[in-house]
């Protein structure tokens, strides 16, 4: 079996953080010297810069799986008619 690469975890994930350098990165619970999440604006209710996930990460599993079902969705409508139902996201789209 081929893999591509190893899931890293997040080890600050939605923590507060000044620089990149805050957002440590970890597998198998070592963290990964030079290796960092991203630090950034997240449009929390604080407007502070928190720590983001990775793709080892459960959030960012989640949000692949629920970009795959809207592609599968809406893949052969126009970006602006996406969203209406002769598109197929309808209100079961809403709750994936």
């Amino acid at each position: 079996m081929m893999t591509c690469g190893i899931s890293l975890k997040s080890a600050n994930k939605g923590q507060a953080c000044r620089t990149y350098t805050d957002c440590t990165v970890t597998y198998n619970g070592y963290a990964l010297n030079g290796r960092y999440a991203a630090c950034g604006c997240h449009y929390d209710e604080t407007g502070s810069a928190t720590c983001s996930v990775v793709n080892g990460d459960s959030e960012f599993d989640d949000y692949r799986t629920k970009f795959a079902a809207y592609y599968v969705k809406t893949k052969y409508c126009h970006v602006s008619r996406g969203f209406n139902n002769t598109c197929g996201a309808s209100q079961e789209f809403y709750n994936l």
